[in-house]
């Protein structure tokens, strides 16, 4: 039985619980037991639909990537080489200095209050 099959079951028996349920609503006892057939149909044709689609899955073959060759590393060139005009500017500006956060002192906790 196909996947889309068992889809066409499961709306078949859905479309019946909705009938028994308009019937349970309007008075008819006789409906709930019917109902409730129909919605362990509805959970058994569920879990054999999950484990399809799991076996599906399985038959489906897998993509592998293909393996990249790596490029040969650019040599860079030295600094004496590379002209004036492609340097950036530095500026002159003073860089400032970061200082680090003092220490924070311990808490005291209430016991040691007392």
């Amino acid at each position: 039985m196909t996947l889309n099959d068992m889809i066409v079951q499961l709306q078949l028996h859905l479309d019946q619980a909705k009938k028994h349920i308009a019937d349970l609503e309007s008075g008819t006892k006789a409906s709930a037991p019917k109902c409730r057939a129909e919605l362990q149909k509805i959970k058994v044709l569920a879990h054999q639909l999950r484990k399809e689609c799991i076996t599906t899955q399985k038959t489906i073959p897998v993509k592998h990537r293909t393996k990249v060759i790596p490029a040969e590393p650019v040599a860079e060139i030295p600094a004496a080489e590379i002209p004036a005009a492609e340097i950036p500017a530095v500026a002159d500006e003073p860089v400032e200095e970061i200082k680090p956060k003092p220490a924070k002192k311990p808490r005291k906790s209430k016991k040691t209050q007392e």
